[in-house]
């Protein structure tokens, strides 16, 4: 027996992921939740973070480390999509799946770094809040013109991009709970390499927040297009089903 909650989606809706997105750019711009977080991790006295950058382990464990890894397993999924354009290639079947997987980790990153240089935001570390030079700006005051031209490059956030760029690796399983296992690691990987640049003063939370909702959707976005070349469907994926071609077994 089927229960109901087999039928609903692992992710949001592309719609769904939008309206949030465009929801929370505007309302975490406003509201003083950034500033409320980030004077916890700041010590006023000292004028340290909570996290001390300086720390090597930590450097290599949450930014260092994670980046070589995330560089490797691109690279993988490339080299697996070369390998599958050969006729009798064991990964024929998968070309589609793996080419959703690495044109989302692709262009995730490449797009929040575009963003990062159009936005023109502060890292909370630069702001004379917290002993730095730059005034607080957020995006509403860079929409509504008022903001003054500061050369930064802090919003959204880039590093945790990668970690939320892993959601599509969930396209490689055929099984739901496999399926939500990799979205909730992608996810915590996320938050845990965001959290880490939210704790040495390099982002808020509202980048991060972004971050994981623009790179969400763009996995999505390429799902659609992917599914529309194969002709096939994205809303049987979402419904726990397949859209993409089962590799061949046996």
């Amino acid at each position: 027996m089927t229960h109901e909650a087999d039928h609903q989606p692992i992710l949001f809706r592309p719609l769904s992921l939008l309206l949030l997105l465009v929801v929370s750019v505007p309302l975490l711009a406003w509201l003083p939740l950034d500033v409320w977080l980030q004077d916890r991790l700041h010590d006023p006295v000292t004028g340290g973070w909570l996290i001390d950058r300086n720390n090597m382990l930590l450097r290599w464990l949450f930014y260092d480390g994670v980046k070589l890894v995330y560089v490797l397993v691109l690279l993988g999924i490339w080299i697996g999509i070369g390998l599958s354009l050969r006729k009798h290639s064991m990964l024929r079947p998968w070309r589609a799946r793996l080419l959703v997987v690495a044109l989302s980790m692709t262009l995730g990153p490449v797009t929040v770094g575009i963003l990062k240089q159009s936005t023109d935001i502060p890292c909370p570390k630069q702001l004379r809040l917290y002993g730095g030079k730059l005034p607080h700006v957020t995006l509403l005051d860079r929409l509504s013109g008022t903001a003054p031209a500061l050369d930064a490059r802090c919003y959204p956030a880039g590093h945790a991009s990668g970690g939320f760029a892993l959601i599509s690796l969930l396209f490689l399983f055929r099984s739901r709970r496999a399926r939500r296992r990799v979205v909730m690691a992608a996810l915590t990987l996320g938050w845990v390499t965001g959290g880490y640049k939210m704790g040495i003063g390099d982002h808020f939370f509202s980048h991060t927040w972004v971050s994981m909702l623009w790179v969400s959707l763009l996995t999505l976005l390429i799902a659609r297009v992917v599914c529309a070349w194969r002709r096939q469907s994205l809303s049987g994926f979402l419904a726990g089903e397949d859209p993409l071609p089962r590799p061949a077994s046996g």
